[in-house]
């Protein structure tokens, strides 16, 4: 005797194609699984994340946003040479040189952007005034183990505090 299936060939395809797909949709939700999103999404209440967001593009989010752990910009070493011009794309930067020198940073364009620059050797890194509003009015010394705190308002960048460990 036959199986029913056997006699209805199309009945057979469509059951075998949903054991897949119910398969799949079950893999899905294994630990370990990402599931990639590639819209945008809107109305949501609340979210919970229980593993790694990464965002490819730009992320906006209003509101009160609280974080369990730690806020952890993005950051480089970098050395520089007397008139370079740093065009910042992280958040912090450890500053280095091989003698003293003067650097200019580029202009900003994203209004709210951070930026913080740590003396990293023995050297004394002047930061030009042009695109720099600094707490002095005049140019920053950057030296050992300083730290420079900047905010981006339109295209200048902001020095939002004393230099701090300068000494």
């Amino acid at each position: 005797m036959k199986s029913y299936l056997a006699h209805k060939p199309r009945a057979a395809l469509r059951a075998v194609a949903g054991l897949v797909a119910l398969f799949l949709l079950l893999l899905a939700f294994l630990p370990g699984a990402v599931p990639a999103v590639q819209a945008d999404i809107t109305g949501l209440d609340s979210l919970v994340l229980t593993g790694n967001l990464t965002v490819g593009g730009n992320a906006l989010i209003s509101g009160t946003t609280t974080y369990g752990g730690p806020v952890i910009q993005s950051s480089a070493a970098i050395s520089v040479t007397n008139g370079q011009t740093v065009t910042p794309s992280y958040g912090l930067y450890q500053i280095s040189s091989a003698g003293n020198v003067t650097i200019t940073l580029a202009s900003c364009s994203n209004t709210g952007q951070n930026l913080k620059l740590v003396g990293a050797l023995n050297h004394t890194v002047l930061i030009a005034h042009s695109n720099v509003k600094t707490t002095s009015g005049s140019t920053l010394s950057l030296v050992q183990n300083a730290v420079a705190d900047f905010t981006c308002i339109g295209t200048t960048w902001y020095q939002i505090a004393a230099l701090a460990g300068d000494s």
